[in-house]
C-alpha cells in the first residue's frame, strides 16, 4: 500500500512538472510577436511612419494591420545624389518598451520623437 501511494505521488508530480513546462513554453511562444519595424524616414512635413511587418520564421513578411503607423513628424532624406558624407542614419531610430506597448521613433528632421 504504501508502494502505491509513493508511486502515486511521483506520477502526480511528474504530471505537475510537465503542466508546469507546458505553460511556461505557452508563454514563451504567445511573448514572441515576430515583428520587423522599419523607418519611412520620409522628409515631408508629417510624412514619417513606422512600417509594421509580421515575419513568419521563414523571412516571409507581411504588413501589420495599421501599418503603417505615422508619426506626425518629419524624416530626414538628403537631396537625390547628395554624397554619403551627408547621409543621416535616422531611419534605425526605433525603440519599444519591454513590454511591446509603445514605440519610440525619431523624426530627424522635425526633431521629434
Amino acid at each position: 500500500m504504501r508502494n502505491l501511494r509513493g508511486r502515486s505521488f511521483c506520477a502526480v508530480s511528474k504530471l505537475l512538472s510537465l503542466a508546469g513546462v507546458a505553460v511556461l513554453t505557452a508563454s514563451a511562444l504567445h511573448a514572441q510577436t515576430n515583428a520587423v519595424y522599419v523607418e519611412s524616414n520620409i522628409s515631408s512635413p508629417n510624412g514619417n511612419s513606422i512600417l509594421g511587418y509580421s515575419n513568419d520564421g521563414f523571412g516571409n513578411l507581411t504588413p501589420l494591420p495599421g501599418s503603417p503607423y505615422l508619426t506626425k513628424g518629419s524624416g530626414w532624406a538628403p537631396k537625390s545624389g547628395t554624397g554619403l558624407a551627408f547621409q543621416q542614419d535616422d531611419d534605425t531610430q526605433i525603440v519599444t518598451n519591454a513590454a511591446g506597448t509603445l514605440m519610440f521613433a525619431v523624426n530627424g528632421r522635425s526633431n521629434t520623437i
